[in-house]
């Protein structure tokens, strides 16, 4: 975390000694927000979707939940009616962005943060919900501008099922990049200078060829930002190499973000929890970036084959007569 916050403030001494922090004003702000829901009407007690809307002026980008190695992610402070509850951040999977040797994450053109809104159970049909939304995220291009602005919306209360808003395909096109929670056999081989992530069969993911894969670990400490991280396929098996970051994991700890593969058809991304395991084996040359440690099937032949002639070898002195 220390690592992190000075890689920040160091990104903003390179790069904009002079600028520092711009501040833009509601009608020069590189992001433009609001608010939107996914029906046209809502039923008391019944949750609902709502998404902040944020229009990204080319070349510039704000920030996931994890920024990377610089930046800050949106925050929302919703203003409910009482009884009102709102949930968490619902985060698309983000992408890249390279400046100097930082790689941080986040999202550019459009992006929409979805939330889920469980009104009360005590609204009357033919009254209006009223939300309120106060917004926070950081612009970044050449210069970072911390911005901010306020949403708001009524939707009227009904005892039928509303219909979808003129909105909704945007929420559509938005759950298509949320990361898909399903039953994935993950695991992590953790080693002394690096380790895989495992993803046991393939078939999890996709019936497809996968062009690429990357990893965005969401607690920020786990795995490098700007390291690369290396596919392997292996006996039907995923295996993506990674470096270890300032958290060192331990045996059954958990790490956690979203996979994104890219097929020749589609992106999709996977929520991963995948727990932290120490291999019966460690291989002796521990370079998984240059040497494809566990993706080498010699290697492991070789290993095995070892062993059996340490064993054959013990046992003959075991049977014979005398030892030397």
């Amino acid at each position: 975390m220390v690592r992190k916050f000075l890689s920040f403030f160091l990104f903003l001494f390179l790069f904009f000694p002079i600028q520092g922090f711009a501040f833009g004003d509601s009608d020069g702000q590189k992001v433009q927000i609001r608010l939107i829901a996914e029906l046209e009407t809502i039923q008391p007690g019944q949750p609902f979707y709502v998404a902040i809307e944020q229009t990204i002026t080319p070349n510039w980008h704000n920030y996931w939940k994890n920024p990377g190695d610089s930046g800050l992610p949106t925050t929302i402070k919703w203003d409910l009616p009482s009884g009102a509850k709102a949930g968490p951040i619902i985060w698309p999977t983000p992408n890249r962005y390279k400046t100097g040797d930082l790689t941080n994450y986040g999202y550019s053109k459009e992006v929409l943060l979805l939330t889920e809104i469980t009104p009360p159970d005590t609204l009357l049909p033919g009254s209006v919900l009223e939300l309120s939304a106060d917004v926070d995220w950081l612009a970044c291009e050449e210069i970072c501008i911390p911005e901010s602005g306020q949403a708001s919306l009524s939707i009227p209360v009904t005892d039928q099922a509303g219909g979808l808003s003129q909105s909704a395909s945007k929420f559509e096109q938005t759950r298509k990049n949320i990361p898909t929670e399903i039953n994935i056999s993950a695991k992590t081989e953790i080693h002394d200078d690096g380790m895989v992530l495992i993803i046991d069969p393939i078939s999890d993911l996709t019936d497809q060829s996968i062009r690429e894969a990357y990893f965005y670990n969401d607690d920020g400490v786990s795995v490098p930002h700007a390291a690369p991280q290396k596919m392997k396929q292996v006996d039907g098996a995923l295996h993506l190499i990674l470096e270890n970051g300032d958290r060192f994991l331990k045996e059954g700890d958990l790490l956690t973000g979203d996979l994104a593969i890219t097929t020749d058809d589609c992106r999709k991304s996977f929520t991963i929890a995948a727990e932290a395991f120490v291999p019966l084996f460690q291989i002796a040359e521990k370079d998984p970036l240059a040497n494809d440690f566990l993706a080498d099937e010699q290697g492991s032949t070789t290993l095995w084959t070892a062993i059996l002639f340490a064993f054959l070898g013990g046992l003959a002195l075991n049977l014979m007569p005398c030892v030397f």
